[in-house]
């Protein structure tokens, strides 16, 4: 059974400050009282969202709307979050949120109604939530037109996510349109050679504002982004024809941050373990999740953002059986895999050498 959970993950540096808040609201809890709470926690800090994802049922979405709106006041800046609904494979009647917050010495920027910039000296990090469309190759052509009137190119994105209403009939589509606009921008040579892409998830949900919706993240500094293509127990996904990076580390306003992208049970031949055995999926994620952990020098204590994607309430229940379910600040999201013979994938972000100091809130409101 579905519990309530509330973790805040805050850090600051002579840049300004981070706070990370993953929340869930159990059916029969209070969302009110999680949006009262998320906006005493930004007030407090004097942070104002960069990137926001509910995930609920279609049908709580209007109610939640008016609770957020009237909890956030000062914090609102008139950019929607991204809501997002259940896969096909049910609904456990959560309400999850997923928040990144900043202060820096300017406020975050709006650029029409889908795109934050926010600038501390020549660093600029920009936040596009929830840009909507039903065609794969659209969707590339509009995410380099929202970066270009943000003042960042292709080769500065550093983070996607891709929620589709079908994401396993269009998962060889996107991955056709993707690896081509990756091209067309220079992030993938003609003779193949990889120059640059972003950690990403691309799982099947209900998204409200459309069929085919992404949330990204570009960093525009000096500060070196590196990504990798193969790390810890898996190759490179280009390999079998996807094209993303295994991780990522850039540089944000608290400091470096590491985004490992959606893993799952898949060996370094880019092929499915544990086929119908979802347990042993479960260990085999964790295990190659974090491998990739590891080899950035990262650790359970560092962790300030989990999402797992569950098939179903069944691989859910028995992903919340295991240890990490109940000890990171991790989401329970179900969503389809990109494969069908995967019934779990889990992503992560996080701040190296957090846990030497940690400054956290796991208590529910």
């Amino acid at each position: 059974m579905s519990t309530s959970s509330w973790h805040v993950r805050q850090r600051t540096s002579e840049y300004g400050c981070e706070v990370a808040v993953t929340a869930t609201c159990a059916p029969g809890g209070d969302p009110e009282a999680w949006f009262h709470r998320i906006a005493e926690c930004l007030r407090a800090s004097n942070a104002q969202v960069i990137q926001e994802r509910i995930w609920a049922d279609g049908e709580a979405m209007p109610k939640l709307e008016q609770l957020r709106l009237a909890a956030y006041g000062d914090r609102h800046d008139g950019i929607a979050p991204t809501w997002i609904g259940p896969g096909p494979g049910g609904s456990t009647g959560d309400v999850h949120i997923a928040i990144l917050a900043v202060k820096g010495s300017t406020a975050p920027q709006r650029l029409g109604a889908d795109v934050r910039v926010i600038t501390t000296g020549s660093r600029r990090i920009i936040a596009i939530a929830g840009l909507a469309t039903a065609d794969p190759n659209e969707l590339f052509l509009m995410l380099g037109h929202r970066l270009a009137g943000a003042g960042a190119q292709p080769r500065h994105l550093v983070r996607t996510w891709l929620w589709a209403a079908d994401i396993l009939a269009m998962y060889d589509s996107l991955n056709r349109n993707r690896t081509a606009w990756f091209r067309a921008t220079g992030l993938v040579e003609t003779d193949g050679r990889v120059v640059h892409m972003p950690a990403s998830t691309a799982v099947g949900v209900q998204p409200r504002s459309g069929r085919l919706v992404v949330d990204a993240i570009a960093v525009v500094d000096d500060q070196p982004v590196t990504g990798v293509d193969a790390a810890g127990n898996q190759r490179s996904a280009f390999a079998y024809g996807s094209a993303f990076a295994r991780a990522i580390t850039y540089t944000s306003w608290g400091g470096s941050t590491v985004s490992i992208s959606g893993t799952a049970a898949i060996n370094a031949e880019g092929r499915t373990m544990h086929a119908g055995d979802t347990d042993a999926q479960i260990r085999r994620a964790l295990i190659n999740l974090r491998a990739v952990m590891h080899q950035h020098g990262c650790f359970d204590s560092d962790l300030v953002q989990v999402m797992a994607y569950c098939r179903d309430p069944g691989v859910a229940a028995r992903w919340e059986q295991v240890p990490e379910a109940q000890d990171w600040p991790s989401l329970t999201i179900i969503a389809d895999i990109c494969r069908p013979d995967l019934a779990f994938e889990i992503e992560a972000a996080a701040w190296p050498l957090y846990g030497q100091g940690r400054r956290s809130c796991t208590s529910p409101p």
